[in-house]
């Protein structure tokens, strides 16, 4: 009966995954994937994000020239120790992505829960920089990614298997008042 009831409770909080709420008032939102939620707000020269994905390895974020996996711009974090790590990186195929030699991505905070990674980062919209990809009004194709499992280290990102895909955003809107910074 015990046994019955534990596995009744644990099926219930997989379908109704209890949200973390965001380190401040985002005006935008969406949810990526039924285990990642992505936040984030913008000024006229840089945007913010935070994501909160339900996992404690690697999270990946990215601006994809198609919305294939590459050509792209992509911020790969994680948390170890209570430490977090933002590395800013490009994907050229099928391969581990390679670190940017700019790192245009700034880790503004990162914290994870019994559940979750938590990493708040900017970017400027238009870095100038010809491994990354700017930001502009209208749709944007959104990469995404997470891993169960954490690097060896900073440079060995791990693979993250069937947990990743796509999504068309509009990120930041024609006309609109740009929100904080």
């Amino acid at each position: 009966m015990h046994y019955l009831l534990a596995a009744s409770l644990l099926i219930i909080s997989q379908i109704y995954y209890i949200e973390l709420a965001p380190t401040e008032n985002y005006p935008y939102s969406v949810a990526l994937a039924s285990k990642y939620m992505l936040y984030w707000k913008y000024n006229a020269t840089h945007i913010t994000f935070e994501t909160h994905v339900q996992t404690h390895g690697t999270v990946g974020l990215g601006i994809s020239k198609n919305g294939s996996m590459f050509p792209a711009d992509a911020a790969v974090g994680f948390v170890s120790n209570n430490q977090g790590k933002l590395l800013d990186t490009y994907t050229t195929g099928h391969v581990r992505p390679t670190l940017d030699k700019s790192q245009d991505w700034v880790l503004l905070d990162s914290m994870q829960t019994g559940t979750d990674t938590v990493l708040k980062f900017s970017r400027a919209l238009d870095t100038n920089d010809s491994e990354d990809i700017p930001i502009k009004p209208g749709v944007t194709h959104v990469i995404w990614e997470f891993t169960t499992a954490l690097p060896q280290s900073p440079s060995d990102v791990v693979y993250h298997g069937p947990n990743r895909g796509s999504k068309d955003i509009t990120l930041i809107n024609s006309g609109d008042v740009p929100v904080g910074r």
